[in-house]
């Protein structure tokens, strides 16, 4: 359930850097996907 909350936490923070043009969008949606695969993994093994 952590890695989902800490998921949550990363894409609203991915958000909101892209809101603010600090990142292109394809940078922040390939850094969400990356931290989606490890927070899945991290899930998958407990």
């Amino acid at each position: 359930m952590l890695a989902y909350e800490a998921l949550g936490e990363h894409c609203v923070n991915a958000l909101h850097t892209q809101r603010f043009g600090l990142h292109p969008l394809a940078e922040v949606g390939q850094s969400m996907q990356i931290e989606a695969d490890r927070a899945l993994s991290v899930a998958l093994d407990k």
